[in-house]
């Protein structure tokens, strides 16, 4: 069977990874977008790392970070993954991290409304360890909104890359995301959140069950 992963991002509370750790997910994402709802300091950062235990991984997601803050978010919280959602971020400059990293490709906007642009955007990025779809808004850090899916269906066989897709995810709609792009991972963040950067068990685990089930129905087409 073909599973797909969750990563849910946006987490401010320690007992919130715990409660998501439980129910399986694979990672866990911290922000570091000041301007984000669901910011955290260093410091707290630190905390919510030591709640994620081995073989979860933790991404931490930047937005036009300087190269230090981010070298000190490296050495102070030690992610797993880094994530860059912004948009002055070249390949070039996220390799030299040394480090596995995804990259966030906002679609809608003027450069990146249809399905040949988005490709040659992505392959701007061909050493990354996967490529996050979301929606363009004027605020960075993840969008809540769905995208137009079908401009980046069967786009993963053309960049050779694992698509993680985002931009609105929730129970409601999952199972028809799933269908139509055959994602190797999903990132959800206000979908599964009792209010903002809080996390419910319940939405968390329900989303989790249900895509469990859209995995087995799959596997048997």
């Amino acid at each position: 069977m073909k599973r797909t992963r969750v990563k849910i991002c946006g987490f401010t509370e320690e007992n919130d990874i715990y409660e998501a750790v439980k129910i399986g997910i694979d990672a866990i994402g911290i922000v570091f977008y000041e301007k984000s709802k669901r910011f955290v300091d260093i410091n707290k950062a630190i905390k919510l790392r030591k709640e994620i235990p081995i073989f979860v991984n933790c991404v931490a997601l930047f937005v036009n970070a300087t190269k230090d803050f981010i070298m000190k978010v490296q050495d102070k919280v030690c992610p797993d993954i880094l994530q860059f959602h912004g948009d002055i971020e070249s390949q070039q400059f996220c390799e030299s991290f040394h480090q596995k990293f995804i990259r966030a490709i906002r679609i809608g906007s003027d450069h990146l409304n249809s399905t040949e642009q988005i490709y040659l955007e992505c392959k701007k990025y061909n050493n990354a360890s996967g490529i996050l779809f979301d929606s363009y808004t004027n605020n960075y850090g993840g969008s809540g909104k769905i995208f137009q899916h079908d401009l980046i269906k069967n786009l993963d066989k053309k960049i050779n890359c694992p698509i993680i897709l985002s931009g609105g995810i929730n129970h409601d709609n999952l199972e028809t995301a799933i269908k139509n792009i055959q994602p190797w991972a999903i990132d959800v963040s206000s979908g599964v959140e009792s209010s903002c950067g809080i996390k419910s068990k319940n939405k968390m685990k329900d989303l989790i069950s249900k895509l469990y089930h859209i995995d087995i129905n799959n596997s048997r087409l």
